[in-house]
């Protein structure tokens, strides 16, 4: 298992930060529609889809989908352009669930426990096409560092996705 102890100082830390949560999710919440509104004010790039009933709650990372019909470029291209100008920013940190031998029907390590044991799903590749789709398209930034003012930070981003993408 896990060691998901505390130290005494991350504890005092975490403390500190609970008293302004509220705060801190609400500049976080700023930061990442900031950032990603001008991240979509560039061709080929639009926002990840939420609901209208929904806000982006615990989400750790930001999201944009890429649009290669609209560039021309590979994603993995730009992916790499944007890495070599200094930008943390990858693709989707899991593959679509129904890519995992639990759900594709490939032996797994340990079976599941209880009912569920030796059930298997089988699903295929194509099943999913949205899912498919948004894997292949979305760019994925971090978001930890978007809970203070980070005004540089979201135009050092937004100017290097443009000298990127307008390449």
């Amino acid at each position: 298992g896990g060691n998901l102890r505390m130290t005494p100082i991350a504890a005092t830390l975490a403390l500190s930060h609970l008293e302004r949560i509220d705060e801190l999710i609400a500049r976080k919440a700023y930061n990442v529609g900031h950032l990603t509104d001008r991240l979509c004010q560039l061709p080929g790039l639009t926002p990840a889809a939420t609901r209208p009933d929904c806000d982006l709650g615990a989400r750790f990372g930001v999201h944009v989908v890429y649009d290669e019909r609209v560039l021309g470029r590979p994603r993995e291209n730009i992916l790499l352009e944007l890495r070599s100008a200094g930008l943390k920013v990858g693709g989707p940190q899991t593959e679509p669930l129904h890519r995992l031998a639990l759900f594709s029907g490939e032996r797994v390590l340990a079976p599941l426990p209880g009912p569920s044991r030796g059930l298997r799903f089988g699903y295929k590749a194509r099943q999913f096409p949205i899912a498919e789709r948004l894997a292949q398209s979305w760019l994925s930034l971090p978001a930890d560092y978007l809970y203070g003012h980070a005004d540089r930070l979201i135009d050092d981003y937004a100017h290097a996705f443009g000298r990127v993408l307008s390449r």
